[in-house]
């Protein structure tokens, strides 16, 4: 099929990422954490963004593991998390995210050895599992920190292009090991 059209006008859009972010696309989900994160098109909310991000990324979405990434090396939404951020940033790059690579290295710097180890184990395990569709649960931590979010140029053109029609049904397993 032709899949949904997304509507044209911003809150109406806005309320079509989240309705169907909640039955557990993880490109709306995707896309619902981006407009929260850059608060361009929704109100800029960074325990939004962070909830949604997760989502998404818990279903494998490489660059919903990158900015997720991002946001615990920053601590955008979420508590400040090196480990964290090492884990998606290094899945996202085995995903083929390219930027993730020199992210997930500097990161890596600033972990101990064991961190390092354990964030490695993570990763390695969390890759092994099977996916599944992740629907709204509970609410994410979030963090009162106030400095701009960091966003990559892949995310400001995924939102600067527009909203894509919604695929139909085949986006909640699109984790390929």
């Amino acid at each position: 099929g032709e899949g949904l059209k997304v509507p044209d006008d911003k809150a109406i859009t806005v309320q079509w990422y989240r309705e169907n972010a909640e039955k557990g696309d993880l490109d709306a989900q995707y896309k619902l954490g981006l407009l929260h994160l850059t608060g361009k098109g929704a109100l800029q909310d960074f325990g939004e963004a962070a909830k949604w991000l997760r989502l998404s990324a818990e279903q494998g979405h490489p660059q919903a593991q990158f900015q997720l990434g991002l946001i615990y090396r920053v601590g955008h939404g979420v508590p400040t998390d090196q480990a964290q951020a090492y884990k998606w940033l290094n899945l996202a790059a085995a995903a083929g995210v390219n930027q993730a690579v020199l992210t997930r290295n500097e990161v890596m710097r600033s972990l101990t050895a064991d961190q390092l180890a354990q964030a490695q184990k993570e990763s390695r395990e969390w890759h092994a599992k099977p996916a599944k569709a992740v629907k709204v649960d509970e609410p994410v931590a979030t963090n009162a920190g106030g400095a701009a979010p960091a966003v990559s140029g892949e995310a400001k053109a995924a939102l600067s292009v527009g909203a894509p029609a919604a695929s139909s049904g085949s986006s909640t397993t699109s984790r390929k090991n």
